[in-house]
């Protein structure tokens, strides 16, 4: 079973050293958000809020008392499931501002074997793979072109689908290398992670057929992952830090050529997504290596905070003792989705809402050196946004 994600924006992130960033985060305190319990399945064991558009739309899986199988599901005002591709397992992983939902579902009941999937007025339509068993759609972008990851028939690789063809995104290391689509902005900069040796996988951008290397927080050897990406380029994701640290990780943020640590809240750290105003979320460990708490990190207070203590989760019925779970989605609104357990021990998905709407940006700062970014990736312009699953496909 693929594990799974989601992604969007940031900045001024130079800033971010660990060491100031946990301070300011336990130090705010005010509310920010407002929490809307969105409930479950219907006596649901779980359920993972993956994505949501910017009309608030909310898609991902869950299960209920009465199915303990994993489905997909849309959000609107209530649940509905989207059904499979035949099977008895789905999984709905983006959706775009048109409504249309990507993900993956096994095709016959038993089956261990899965496709990507793109669903839309009612109807499911298996992508297929690149030319083995397996496949699965991480992302969609407001033009329909979906990104994900198939296997080949010999190993498992990054895709790009449009207009009915599938196509192989390839790897930094040739065709033998593993690479996976995570996210897509408006503009198709595709955002994701691929090997760069066969013993270490990079953080990577590909555009128009070149796959850009972002490196890691911990040089080459080091292990990285974009997990989303905004219109202005800005890639968000996790990576090892310190030289010769690969156990611990921490969110950071590609932005104007550079890697920036966003430092975490006392553990290791991943940041998810990124929108278009700079804001970017994700979730992190406290320091005693237990407890996982959501955050949001604005780019231009250059902090990241702790979201269960700037959202009323207990006043809105959830037990922050009992735990929240990862957040994987931000919208251009400043919508926020999740999940958390209950005071009577049920699992939920909630929204969080801005009390203050956010500002798009509309410039990058820095630009002359951002400006070696979009050469480096043969680019007039660079725009970006967002997702992710990891599953060895073959």
């Amino acid at each position: 079973m693929p594990a799974i994600r989601r992604s969007r924006s940031i900045t001024a992130l130079l800033l971010g050293l660990a060491a100031t960033v946990a301070p300011l985060a336990h130090a705010q305190s005010s509310t920010l958000f407002t929490v809307t319990r969105l409930g479950n399945l219907g006596g649901s064991t779980a359920i993972q809020p993956t994505a949501l558009n910017d009309s608030a739309l909310v898609v991902g899986y869950g299960n209920s008392s009465s199915n303990s199988n994993y489905n997909a599901y849309a959000y609107s005002s209530s649940f509905a499931s989207l059904g499979t591709l035949g099977g008895t397992q789905s999984r709905a992983l983006g959706v775009n501002n048109t409504g249309t939902v990507v993900g993956w579902s096994n095709f016959s009941s038993g089956s261990s074997n899965y496709h990507a999937f793109a669903s839309s007025g009612g109807t499911m339509t298996d992508l297929g793979t690149l030319g083995g068993t397996l496949s699965q759609a991480n992302d969609i972008n407001a033009s329909g072109t979906i990104v994900g990851t198939a296997g080949t028939g010999t190993t498992t690789h990054g895709f790009r689908y449009a207009n009915g063809v599938m196509t192989d995104l390839g790897t930094l290391i040739g065709a033998t290398g593993v690479s996976y689509a995570n996210a897509i902005n408006s503009a198709g900069l595709v955002a994701g992670r691929s090997n760069a040796s066969m013993t270490s996988d990079h953080a990577v951008i590909w555009s128009s057929g070149t796959i850009l290397d972002l490196g890691t927080l911990s040089g080459p050897s080091g292990q990285s992952e974009a997990q989303g990406i905004n219109d202005l380029g800005w890639v968000v994701g996790n990576s090892t830090y310190g030289a010769g640290n690969l156990s611990t990780r921490h969110a950071f943020l590609y932005a104007n050529g550079a890697m920036t640590d966003l430092g975490s809240l006392g553990g290791s750290s991943w940041a998810t997504d990124v929108n278009n105003a700079g804001q970017v979320v994700g979730y992190s460990y406290l320091a005693n290596g237990s407890t996982m708490r959501p955050f949001f990190y604005d780019y231009s207070s250059g902090a990241m905070v702790d979201l269960s203590t700037v959202a009323n989760f207990s006043g809105a019925g959830f037990n922050l003792a009992y735990g929240l779970g990862q957040v994987w989605d931000i919208n251009e609104a400043g919508q926020i989705v999740g999940w958390g357990i209950t005071n009577q021990f049920t699992y939920e998905a909630y929204l969080l809402t801005p009390l203050v709407a956010p500002t798009s940006l509309t410039s990058v700062p820095e630009p002359a050196t951002y400006a070696a970014l979009a050469g480096a990736l043969a680019l007039a312009l660079v725009f970006v946004r967002r997702r992710t699953a990891k599953t060895n496909l073959a």
